[in-house]
C-alpha cells in the first residue's frame, strides 16, 4: 500500500511539473493606464480597521507548539537530511572506488 501511494505521489508531482513546464499560457493581468497606488492614501484610510489583538501565550502553550513543530517539521527534515547525506556519501564512495 505504501509503495503504491509513494508511486502515485511521485507521478502526480511529475505530472504537475510537466504540465507547468509545457504550459504556453501567458496569464497576465493588464493594468489600466491611469492606475496608481498611493501608499499614503492606503495608510490614511486604515482608521476604520480594528486595532490588533495580541493573545497572551503562556509557557505551556509554547511548549505544546514547540513539540508539534518538532514532530511535524524538524524530525522529518532531520531524517531526510541524514538519508540524503548518507546517500551522497555512499554514492561518492561508489564512484571513487569502482570507477
Amino acid at each position: 500500500m505504501r509503495k503504491i501511494s509513494l508511486v502515485a505521489a511521485i507521478a502526480l508531482m511529475l505530472a504537475g511539473v510537466g504540465a507547468w513546464a509545457t504550459s504556453t499560457t501567458q496569464a497576465r493581468i493588464d493594468v489600466p493606464a491611469g492606475a496608481q497606488i498611493n501608499p499614503l492614501q492606503i495608510t490614511m484610510g486604515a482608521g476604520h480597521l480594528r486595532a490588533a489583538h495580541y493573545d497572551d501565550y503562556s509557557p505551556a502553550t509554547f511548549k505544546v507548539m514547540e513539540r508539534r513543530l518538532l514532530k511535524a517539521i524538524i524530525n522529518p527534515a532531520m531524517v531526510t537530511a541524514w538519508i540524503l547525506g548518507l546517500g551522497v556519501a555512499v554514492g561518492l564512495y561508489w564512484i571513487l572506488v569502482f570507477s
